[in-house]
């Protein structure tokens, strides 16, 4: 069972109605060497960098500090703080649509996807059992990062393999790709043609960075039409294929496959 240890359960036993309880035990970022750990509530970070411990709910930050316990709002930084202390942080909203557990491996990739609608009608859809599909987030236009699969577990996003595909340039073995990739849906309003936002993208990067700090095994990039071509040809289309996706890839060090 997860719990708090040191520094993090301090805070929490400070403020326990703020925090929550704890979804995992404290892990760390291998980039930066700070300690993660997620909460019924928000992340619990502690920061390598200067040695301060801090909770966000994805709107405030309450910071264990020099000054002990203070709160801003995540915009904000008080004046002895040497950089950001939130990593990104996702809104919880849990789908029955998935598998328990990662007995295949860790995933190897991560895949993006084109709503074809808004975040808030996938919120509501990936929450129903007759759905039969899921991913593991949803990235709004505002950058708004929900999750609806932890990643240790497996969504339903892209488990089917059509004639054309191209996965075996990331695994020959031609595993059902939901057993070892993390999915990532992304919001259009339904239009084709609309473009990526910069806070879409920096929430869609965000995504991915929470995925690649639990797997470090994750090395490709890809969308879904590599999957399947047939009948998902433009997912997630012209809108990340024609730059975003490329710059996305380079960002985060992860090769690309489209």
């Amino acid at each position: 069972m997860a719990q708090f240890v040191l520094g993090f359960k301090a805070l929490a036993e400070m403020i326990p109605d703020v925090v929550g309880e704890p979804v995992e035990d404290e892990h760390h970022n291998p980039e930066n060497g700070d300690g993660l750990q997620l909460t019924t509530r928000g992340l619990l970070v502690w920061r390598k960098a200067d040695n301060w411990t801090a909770f966000t709910d994805g709107y405030r930050t309450w910071i264990n500090g020099p000054n002990g316990l203070q709160v801003r709002l995540n915009t904000e930084r008080f004046d002895w703080e040497k950089e950001p202390v939130a990593s990104p942080i996702a809104e919880r909203w849990d789908s029955p649509n998935c598998w328990p557990g990662r007995p295949y491996g860790d995933p190897v990739a991560i895949v993006i996807h084109t709503e074809g609608g808004s975040e808030a009608g996938t919120r509501e859809w990936f929450r129903q059992s007759r759905a039969q599909v899921s991913a593991h987030f949803g990235v709004a236009l505002d950058g708004h990062i929900d999750q609806f699969v932890d990643v240790r577990d497996r969504a339903w996003h892209a488990g089917v393999l059509e004639p054309g595909n191209r996965w075996g340039l990331i695994r020959p073995d031609m595993i059902n790709p939901n057993h070892v990739t993390v999915g990532i849906e992304t919001e259009d309003l339904g239009n084709p043609d609309q473009p990526v936002t910069d806070e879409q993208y920096l929430g869609v990067h965000g995504a991915c960075r929470l995925a690649m700090n639990v797997y470090p095994s994750i090395r490709y990039l890809t969308g879904h039409h590599v999957i399947s071509p047939r009948s998902r040809p433009n997912c997630p289309g012209h809108r990340w294929t024609d730059g975003r996706i490329q710059q996305l890839a380079e960002d985060l060090g992860l090769m690309l496959v489209i």
